[in-house]
């Protein structure tokens, strides 16, 4: 609600979306909003069907490295490709973001089963967790970005 209200743009823009099209909307949206003094608020919306659902089954949880939270992110129990995150902060550090179009249950990541199967099986290949994984672990923004950058 603090976000939403610190920036006004997410009830506009979810309200436009399903007013202005006959389709089911299917999207995923972050709002990032940089506070008086600096604190950036980084919000997580579930703005797409089955929207209920989907947010029932989403948990928050932490990465601990030597007993301590080193990130926390949110993750869809439901999705059967579920080694995935919506969103994942480090507290005082950064937060990253998927942002993504539905292509269908048959279709998630632009690709059909078989051909997920195929990528994930590929060597070299990362999940998206894993890349997830890799950019959380960074040192740094910078490094965050440049490990998404190279991963394959």
């Amino acid at each position: 609600a603090a976000l939403a209200t610190a920036s006004s743009l997410y009830p506009i823009l979810n309200i436009a979306a399903k007013n202005t099209t006959d389709t089911i909307p299917s999207a995923c949206t972050s709002t990032l909003v940089r506070q008086e003094g600096g604190k950036v608020l980084h919000g997580r919306s579930l703005d797409y069907e089955p929207r209920d659902p989907m947010a029932l089954g989403t948990v928050a949880l932490d990465f601990q490295r030597l007993g301590r939270t080193a990130y926390s992110c949110l993750h869809p129990l439901p999705y059967p490709t579920a080694l995935q995150w919506f969103t994942c902060v480090r507290p005082g550090a950064f937060s990253l973001s998927v942002n993504a179009r539905s292509q269908g249950r048959d279709a998630e990541h632009n690709t059909g089963f078989q051909e997920l199967l195929r990528r994930v099986a590929a060597p070299g290949n990362l999940l998206l967790g894993e890349a997830g994984e890799r950019a959380m672990g960074a040192e740094s923004y910078e490094a965050a970005l440049a490990a998404l950058a190279s991963a394959p």
